[in-house]
């Protein structure tokens, strides 16, 4: 029977935005106002209430029972509910055709969401031990200042640079640190930590980013973070540096609140008056950013957006730097030749992109779907090719956004580098992909070969194209890349083991071999990520369990994997990691991740059932509970659990204050 845990909470809890104890025929909640205790399945958009399942037990137990006292069968069926702990899933005659061992792994109860729990227990949220940091010597103030305007500035523009050259200055008058009030504190130092990021992973700084975010988190009480486009700016600093470390606070949060003080200050709507050309392009650019964050948070989390796309009239910032604007009268779109040169090239580029995201979101993942047996199989084939054309459509559109990105023949700055652009391109292809696979198999119940192959593909590049600029230092540690590469590495475990079933051929073998090693150097980045992010620690863990029992001889492949990074820089750092020995960061204690050295006996040496029957949610709960989790840890919300209480957030963005 079905467990309570994995009960949607009801409408009545959720309208009124309670705790559902999910008891069967009615919660409390409803069973008190004297109502029917209904829920929404998500996947079919049908609704039902508690008291239908109460009879579909009974039904079911009843059938249980008399199949039980069936005499003359070898066979029967235990009407009562099994440990969890100690279950076995049902077997079939034989496995279905194509069956895929990753799904075998995720149902078996031995992997129940319990066993995930117990993996991804967090004990408390690990942040870096550091303390407030002081005012740094000018000679370094102006280092970071500079790496400020060279690398997070190129791609994120929301402070204007004559206004940060102005702080720079109040800073250090006659070359000596000055007093600065609270505002002028908070963006100084919010700076320094964003900027201390990349200079620490260079060697080029000591002190830690995370101290920087101390000593500016006391002067936040007294900043304006409620109103205006100052405060608008302050929580765009924040959340600019909590893609790095959690700052306590939500980026989803952080990017409702920012987007409402858009809509507030109607940046999303053309202005009614005409305004300053620099006043109107920082109020684009301001508007813009807020955009670039919601989309990207609402997506990783899946919640609705906070505007639609529709409602956006505001153009795309000019393409024209600050010092520009003086002789320059009007913002009319530019030409695409002079967003090539411009500096605001980069960011252009990275919202036409985030739109793009958005319309994936919007197409496949933000519709309810209906469940494909209710579908004829005239209806279901015409669903297929819509879709199929769906994403070749927007497939093309992503190359095309790839064909027109920015070209720097001298790159100065990590966004100018073309691996970065090839990375977001294929990035944003497998988010693609992803969405179609999911669409067409939950609509019409089939799951094309040819799109799978593209996803193994697109999942194999992004972990690549990563790792050639993680392992030169070129790219730095988020929480976002680590999210990137945990999915592409469950998808490429996915749909590799059911790709070659027989291993038969050499191309088979050399392809698994690749696969292999591909797995195992998203494991080691994974795992590095996870000593720069102590939080991290416990998903990079999990992967490893994963493909180990996926692939119980993916450690065999050590020797291709070494063969293909023997001229990588930085080898002896990944050296270090495949051993499993890489230390933890000091102040962590090894018995805090002692059960997952113990999760090990939960597969090994095992046997894994045959294939159950029902793959409707294929592929599986836990799979989706995981993603949950590391897309939890990417944003730093973790006001929900997805085990318990799996919130819908398939509503009107109105429904969510």
């Amino acid at each position: 029977m079905a467990e309570r845990t994995q009960l949607t909470a009801c409408k009545t809890c959720r309208t009124r935005k309670r705790p559902c104890d999910k008891a069967v025929p009615r919660c409390a909640l409803c069973v008190k106002a004297d109502t029917p205790c209904t829920f929404v399945d998500t996947a079919s958009g049908e609704e039902y209430s508690r008291q239908q399942i109460a009879d579909l037990e009974h039904q079911e137990a009843e059938l249980r029972a008399e199949l039980s006292s069936t005499a003359g069968r070898n066979t029967s069926v235990n009407a009562t509910a099994v440990d969890q702990n100690n279950a076995q899933s049902p077997r079939n005659a034989a496995p279905a055709e194509g069956s895929n061992v990753l799904e075998t792994i995720l149902s078996n109860p031995r992997f129940h969401p319990q066993r995930l729990r117990q993996l991804l227990v967090r004990r408390q949220i690990q942040q870096p031990v550091e303390t407030p940091a002081e005012m740094p010597h000018p000679d370094m103030g102006h280092l970071m200042f500079d790496n400020y305007f060279k690398e997070s500035h190129v791609q994120r523009p929301m402070l204007q640079k004559s206004e940060v050259q102005g702080l720079l200055r109040r800073a250090y008058p006659e070359g000596q640190p000055g007093q600065l009030d609270s505002q002028d504190s908070y963006v100084f130092l919010l700076i320094c930590a964003i900027s201390a990021v990349r200079l620490r992973r260079q060697e080029l700084l000591t002190q830690h980013p995370y101290s920087f975010f101390l000593s500016a988190l006391r002067h936040a009480e007294h900043v304006n973070l409620l109103s205006g486009i100052t405060a608008l700016q302050n929580l765009l600093l924040l959340n600019r540096f909590a893609v790095y470390y959690y700052t306590g606070v939500s980026t989803w949060d952080i990017g409702r609140i920012c987007m409402h003080l858009c809509i507030t200050m109607e940046l999303h709507l053309k202005p009614l008056i005409p305004l300053r050309s620099s006043e109107e392009q920082h109020r684009r650019i301001l508007f813009w950013e807020s955009y670039v964050t919601d989309r990207h948070m609402s997506t990783i989390l899946g919640r609705p957006f906070a505007i639609a796309d529709d409602d956006i009239e505001v153009d795309l910032p000019a393409a024209l730097s600050g010092t520009e604007f003086e002789g320059f009268d009007g913002l009319a779109q530019p030409r695409a030749d002079a967003v090539m040169e411009s500096p605001m090239a980069v960011f252009i580029a990275f919202i036409k992109l985030r739109q793009i995201s958005s319309r994936i979101q919007t197409t496949f993942f933000a519709k309810p779907k209906r469940a494909s047996a209710q579908l004829s199989i005239h209806t279901k084939m015409t669903v297929f090719g819509e879709l199929l054309d769906i994403h070749q459509k927007l497939s093309e559109e992503i190359k095309m956004w790839r064909q027109r990105s920015p070209i720097y023949l001298h790159a100065e700055t990590f966004y100018q580098m073309q691996e970065w652009y090839e990375f977001l391109a294929e990035k944003e292809q497998l988010f693609l992909v992803r969405g179609a696979i999911d669409a067409i198999h939950s609509r019409t119940g089939s799951r094309p070969t040819e799109l799978c192959d593209i996803c193994c593909s697109s999942a194999s590049k992004v972990i690549h194209l990563y790792s050639g600029l993680y392992w030169t230092k070129q790219i730095n540690c988020t929480r976002h890349y680590f999210q990137i590469l945990f999915t592409a590495g469950l998808l490429l475990a996915y749909f590799s083991t059911n790709e070659h079933p027989d291993h038969s051929d050499k191309a088979s073998a050399a392809q698994d071999q690749e696969t292999m090693a591909t797995l195992m150097e998203c494991h080691r980045l994974l795992q590095s990520l996870g000593h720069e992010m102590q939080d991290a620690l416990p998903y990079a863990k999990v992967f490893g369990l994963i493909c180990g029992a996926a692939f119980p001889n993916w450690t065999t492949y050590e020797p291709h994997w070494q063969a293909l990074h023997a001229n990588d820089p930085d080898m002896s750092r990944r050296e270090h990691l495949s051993t499993g020995t890489f230390p933890l960061p000091s102040g962590l204690n090894n018995a805090a991740y002692g059960d997952f050295d113990q999760a090990v006996m939960y597969y090994a040496h095992d046997t894994w059932p045959d294939m159950p029957t029902d793959w409707s949610y294929s592929p599986g709960h836990l799979f989706a509970d995981m993603e949950a989790y590391v897309g939890q840890f990417a944003t730093g919300d973790f006001t929900w659990d997805p085990l318990l209480n799996p919130l819908s957030w398939n509503m009107s963005a109105d429904g969510i204050e």
